[in-house]
């Protein structure tokens, strides 16, 4: 922008110093005193130096070429998340618990890593009640009393590994109170006959009788004893600090002896639960696959889609598997998944035909339909698929 004074042959018009209108920042004088437009300007300063000119005007469109658009903002914009639990802050605590108490142990733990404010509310020893509540209302057994009820939530719940930074940990050591990564599981969770060859426990065999264990079974053994190594080096250090035969080491050695059975009775109430809960999530799991299943074949009854277009028996395992992905999945149908699912059971049914086509081809390429012999006098109606299959398709 050219920014030029003003003389004093305008100040008449209103204009106070520094106050320059659109009109007069886009005009100057000549030295006539009439007033020159900027287009005027430009083509006085083309004839006067076209090459600068020509320069400049590339630059320009340049320049104008690396403006990016900006998209269309889109109308149904997310609401922002931030801010939605400031209101639960100001509930009163009496119903604040009443709610928690309807909740399952993992929902409270996603509710306290939501906020410090509700971290320091639910981790606190006040709020031992509604933790308590919580597990009631998922039926879980008591607490151990090695743990707490966050921890035993965490334990229960939460899929991260407690040795690394791993999110997603499958193995459970619930008799040992650990949850670890394959990795970590081969690394720290050894079987006792391995221990014993250690250093650090020499001939001694009452350590593991102070350290808890968690029993595996494989197809050649079906007790193997599982240590954490961990523990064993800490229990046994412990154990060699006190005295040989003094009365601190006897009740130190009493105290784990307990403690190791009553955890070894928790881990079975526990263990028992989990096997429960996983049994009626597979139940549920076929239920709705199998509800999920019906809706589809009404769907495609709909499309004019046949019987025979939906039988799986002659299907290749190719056909079968793209089938079972697509129509045996726990997930309950909707509108959004049939849209989605459509198109792919279309040419799935397309595919289906063909192979069936090819197939009877085969078929009868192998068996002469003009043959006398025995295997191949069958009904017109009917196809006989060979000696391996032994069986009569209708067609």
């Amino acid at each position: 922008m050219i920014k030029r004074k003003i003389n004093d042959g305008h100040d008449d018009a209103g204009l106070e110093e520094g106050m320059l209108t659109k009109r007069a920042k886009a005009a100057i004088e000549n030295e006539d005193g009439a007033v020159v437009r900027r287009s005027s300007r430009i083509r006085t300063k083309k004839e006067a130096n076209p090459e600068s000119v020509s320069a400049q005007s590339e630059v320009d469109k340049r320049a104008k070429g690396k403006r990016t658009v900006k998209a269309p903002m889109d109308k149904r914009r997310r609401r922002s998340k931030v801010g939605r639990l400031e209101m639960l802050m100001r509930v009163p605590i009496d119903i604040f618990c009443e709610i928690a108490t309807h909740l399952s142990p993992h929902d409270l733990l996603t509710m306290a890593r939501a906020s410090k404010s509700l971290r320091g509310l639910l981790m606190s020893k006040n709020s031992k009640p509604i933790w308590r509540a919580a597990r009631e209302s998922v039926e879980l057994p008591e607490c151990p009393t090695d743990l707490s009820e966050p921890k035993y939530a965490d334990l229960i719940y939460c899929k991260g590994c407690y040795m690394c930074d791993t999110p997603r940990a499958q193995t459970l050591h619930f008799p040992l109170r650990l949850r670890l990564c394959k990795h970590c599981s081969e690394k720290y969770i050894v079987p006792r006959h391995r221990i014993r060859g250690y250093d650090i426990v020499g001939s001694e065999e009452s350590v593991f009788n102070m350290v808890p264990y968690d029993q595996l079974y494989h197809f050649f053994s079906l007790d193997i004893k599982y240590h954490n190594v961990d523990e064993v080096k800490a229990v046994w250090e412990k154990y060699q600090s006190y005295e040989l035969g003094s009365e601190e080491r006897n009740r130190y050695v009493q105290r784990r002896k307990e403690l190791v059975q009553e955890m070894s009775a928790t881990s079975t109430k526990v263990l028992t639960w989990m096997s429960a809960q996983r049994r009626e999530k597979e139940i549920s799991q076929q239920a709705n696959a199998k509800a999920r299943e019906q809706s589809i074949r009404e769907k495609l009854k709909e499309l004019s889609y046949t019987d025979m277009d939906l039988d799986i028996t002659l299907d290749s395992a190719a056909l079968r598997s793209k089938w079972r992905k697509l129509v045996k999945e726990p997930k309950p149908i909707t509108n959004r998944i049939w849209n989605n699912i459509l198109p792919q059971l279309r040419k799935l049914i397309a595919e289906r035909r063909v192979w069936r086509e090819e197939l009877e081809q085969a078929v009868m390429d192998d068996h002469d339909t003009d043959c006398s012999c025995s295997d191949c006098n069958f009904s017109d109606n009917e196809m006989y698929l060979g000696d391996e299959d032994f069986f009569f398709l209708t067609i």
